[in-house]
């Protein structure tokens, strides 16, 4: 088991979900649960719990139970706050909670043929 922090800004998703699968492990051992336990707070099978502890996958779902098992669900709201209506947005757009979700048109995006003969040439394109 892993006891350093790695930095999260440039781990890949592989190091960070082994990383947290590590640290729920930890604090699984720490609230003294069985991974049988846990499966079954969870309403999860074992392997699958064991799994996610071993950093080696799983749902999002599953994720979410195994929190809730542990009583962390709650600590999400720090992790990605509620987002605020933006000092910066105009004044006359909707509140986040209002606002519609942008939809591309229906009109097919242009296919491209290539270059034409008056396009510029630049020195890296000789």
């Amino acid at each position: 088991m892993s006891m350093h922090k790695i930095d999260l800004s440039i781990a890949s998703t592989e190091q960070a979900q082994k990383a947290f699968g590590e640290r729920l492990n930890r604090y699984r051992i720490h609230l003294g649960m069985q991974q049988e336990e846990l499966a079954e707070e969870a309403g999860l099978s074992r392997s699958a719990v064991v799994r996610l502890l071993a950093g080696k996958g799983g749902t999002f779902n599953s994720f979410l139970r195994v929190l809730r098992a542990m009583q962390l669900l709650d600590k999400l709201d720090a992790l990605i706050p509620e987002p605020k209506n933006s000092p910066l947005a105009a004044s006359n757009s909707k509140p986040l909670n209002q606002r519609e979700r942008v939809r591309s048109s229906k009109q097919p995006l242009p296919i491209w043929k290539g270059f034409d003969e008056d396009a510029p040439v630049f020195e890296d394109d000789e």
